[in-house]
């Protein structure tokens, strides 16, 4: 049987917390897929620092604080 668990994976201290309900209701995972992404369409210079840092904390931190 498939359990699917969702992450609010911008904000690394709410994936901890619903991740140790995640692990406390179902075990630990099989498999866990890093799937979160966003992107903020124009160039670099079109770039607000706030959009930028939204897009490393969704596309890379994101991925990095799951696995751990």
């Amino acid at each position: 049987m498939s359990r699917i668990g969702r992450l609010p994976v911008a904000v690394p201290a709410g994936v901890q917390v619903d991740g140790r309900a995640i692990l406390d209701g179902w075990g630990a995972p099989t498999a866990v897929v890093n799937n979160a992404g966003v992107f903020e369409p124009g160039g670099v210079v079109d770039l607000s620092p706030d959009a930028f840092r939204s897009q490393i904390d969704v596309n890379l931190t994101s991925a990095f604080v799951v696995t751990r």
